[in-house]
């Protein structure tokens, strides 16, 4: 492949992409002169296909918290895997189990195991 079918491909990829602000948090620092705001956004970046990438920005204006924690999501990508499951709505359901620890927060997720209730 040549390097523009390379970029052209990257491209499309990169807008194939979904994303979706999970939370907007507004925090502020008292100084000498008053009280500093800043506002903190969490956002969550995935393709539907097993690749997602979570990302924190911080700024003193909401857009570019935004932009930035999505810039964060795209270079933190990694690739989860899925199970088809047909007795969910969607039929895709995360499996294995994965931890990350940022700070003092312990963040993960774990497949859960279908069991029949037995009536």
């Amino acid at each position: 492949m040549r390097q523009e079918e390379l970029k052209d491909t990257f491209q499309k990829e990169e807008f194939e992409l979904e994303e979706r602000v999970v939370e907007i948090r507004r925090t502020t620092k008292v100084v000498a002169g008053g009280k500093n705001l800043h506002f903190r956004v969490l956002a969550v970046v995935g393709d539907k296909n097993g690749k997602v990438g979570i990302g924190i920005g911080s700024a003193r204006e909401v857009p570019e918290s935004i932009r930035k924690a999505i810039a964060e999501a795209k270079k933190n990508m990694v690739q989860v895997s899925i199970v088809n499951d047909s007795s969910r709505g969607d039929g895709k359901v995360l499996f294995g189990e994965n931890h990350a620890e940022t700070g003092g927060s312990r963040n993960g997720y774990r497949s859960f195991e279908r069991r029949s209730s037995g009536r």
